[in-house]
């Protein structure tokens, strides 16, 4: 069975893939998003598109966050370096 997809669902879906990811889609390129979409909702077991846009959007929320996390803990660690290599 193929989900239906409104205007909708598809805008909100490039809305956060825009927003998140910095992917933009031009209006004539939603019907492949749509068969994007449809596709993801499918592999994922979900069939309603808004809450796999929020499921996307947390999903790069938290990369984000752990991104920001590993990047403050290189620059922790070479301040801690740095501070035992001072000289007494």
């Amino acid at each position: 069975m193929t989900l239906a997809l409104g205007p909708a669902d598809v805008s909100r879906f490039r809305t956060v893939i825009s927003r998140r990811m910095g992917l933009h889609f031009e209006d004539d390129k939603l019907d492949d998003l749509a068969d994007i979409l449809r596709e993801r909702l499918e592999a994922n077991g979900r069939d309603r598109p808004e809450a796999y846009a929020r499921l996307v959007q947390g999903a790069l929320r938290a990369q984000m966050e752990r991104d920001w996390l590993i990047q403050l803990g290189g620059i922790l660690a070479l301040v801690e370096e740095a501070r035992l290599r001072r000289p007494l």
